[in-house]
């Protein structure tokens, strides 16, 4: 899970791939953006999570404001769309909040410039984001090279999780671990329902299978608890 903080005077969740108009010296200024570079360049994340607050809602891609302009639609929509449905449900409501609402985050809330979830998700592949960042800032040059990317580098499913109408919500609508893994459970509130959305994307990337027959050979199960 990623959190889209403030640092260096730059918003690190819109300090990244340029896009749709943005001049390519203004990507990757600050040292959070790099570091979360680094690890994209490093390791394959398959999904995560962008937490921020202001309303309660899911989104998905598109996040870009120039794909949004364009009429783009991501051409993973409809897993998106049934993804966060699924995530929605898990999560639940509780007292005066609903299930979160869902959808195309370009169009629900707004498209931005350089946003960490169109950038992780496509910039590696996309024509309208393959921009290379040449950024000069007062912590240091960073290489162009290293926001070179070949086409499976940025590949990740990365859900907008809006988790709260307030910034800092009342210690009462917080939530405790009774019933943690039930969505109608008697302690549910902002963390627990949170916990349980970033649990089931674990499940996502890595769901349980097992085989039960090959060739009409039954087999064994090879994990024992």
């Amino acid at each position: 899970a990623l959190l889209a903080e403030v640092a260096d005077g730059v918003a690190q969740g819109e300090d990244h791939r340029a896009a749709g108009g943005d001049q390519a010296g203004s990507c990757m200024t600050s040292v959070g953006a790099r570091a979360i570079n680094e690890l994209f360049r490093r390791h394959l994340f398959q999904a995560g999570l962008a937490f921020h607050s202001g309303i309660e809602f899911l989104g998905y891609e598109w996040s870009s404001r120039g794909m949004h302009l364009n009429g783009y639609v991501a051409p993973d929509r409809v897993a998106f769309a049934q993804a966060t449905n699924g995530l929605s449900r898990y999560a639940g409501a509780f007292a005066n909040t609903t299930a979160y609402p869902q959808g195309q985050i370009s169009k629900e809330i707004y498209g931005v410039m350089g946003g960490l979830n169109a950038w992780a998700y496509a910039a590696s592949w996309s024509r309208q984001l393959k921009v290379r960042c040449y950024p000069t800032s007062t912590v240091g040059v960073y290489p162009a090279s290293r926001t070179t990317y070949n086409n499976s580098v940025l590949r990740t499913s990365l859900t907008l999780v809006e988790t709260s109408k307030e910034k800092t919500p009342p210690a009462a609508t917080l939530g405790n671990d009774a019933g943690l893994f039930d969505p109608e459970g008697q302690g549910n509130g902002h963390i627990p329902r949170n916990l349980r959305i970033a649990l089931q994307v674990v499940d996502t990337v890595e769901p349980y299978a097992r085989i039960f027959r090959v060739n009409g050979r039954d087999l064994a199960p090879d994990i024992v608890p």
